[in-house]
């Protein structure tokens, strides 16, 4: 069996990516999940499907647990999906702030790796831990990568324009102060 976690797939712009479809043909024994917590906000009710072969996905029913999505997710991921219009806005924010962050970061003279999600990373270099402190003493909850091995880099979430900006201008005073 081989699983492909389609989390961030909303998110991709390149072109060149395989469709599902090409997988499912091609490969039996594929499952490919997908969520509505990244590009439909919906993390705290962890909803999301599967798309597979017939006979995986009625093995997968016999051993799924009763009761496994509560009414108030079935709810909302109706809802989510009748309105398009939040879907593309949702997608469109998402992509929108990532390339704001990811010109900005670089304007400030920071390695960022190019992304394709709702996330990005980038390198902070020797101010790294200093500029994530003053960060978190200012409400800024930024994720570091040190334990992963990548020292000084950082894990930095796509938010809301507002919020984005927020956090560029924070850092870019914290640089002046340090």
């Amino acid at each position: 069996m081989v699983v492909i976690d389609e989390a961030y797939a909303d998110f991709i712009e390149e072109k060149d990516t395989l469709r599902k479809e090409e997988f499912l043909n091609y490969h039996p024994s594929v499952l490919i999940v997908r969520t509505f917590s990244k590009s439909l906000g919906l993390a705290g009710l962890r909803l999301g499907y599967g798309i597979a072969r017939e006979e995986i996905i009625s093995f997968l029913d016999k051993v799924r647990q009763p009761f496994n999505i509560n009414i108030l997710a079935v709810k909302a991921g109706i809802a989510v999906l009748e309105d398009r219009d939040y879907i593309l806005k949702c997608k469109q924010t998402i992509i929108t702030g990532r390339n704001y962050l990811i010109n900005n970061f670089q304007k400030l003279g920071f390695k960022v790796i190019p992304s394709q999600a709702n996330f990005i990373m980038v390198y902070f270099g020797e101010k790294g831990k200093e500029i994530y402190n003053n960060l978190l003493k200012k409400g800024f909850l930024i994720r570091p990568l040190s334990p992963y091995g990548f020292d000084n880099w950082f894990r930095i979430s796509i938010g809301l324009p507002e919020e984005n900006k927020a956090l560029i201008d924070t850092i870019s005073q914290i640089l002046k102060e340090i």
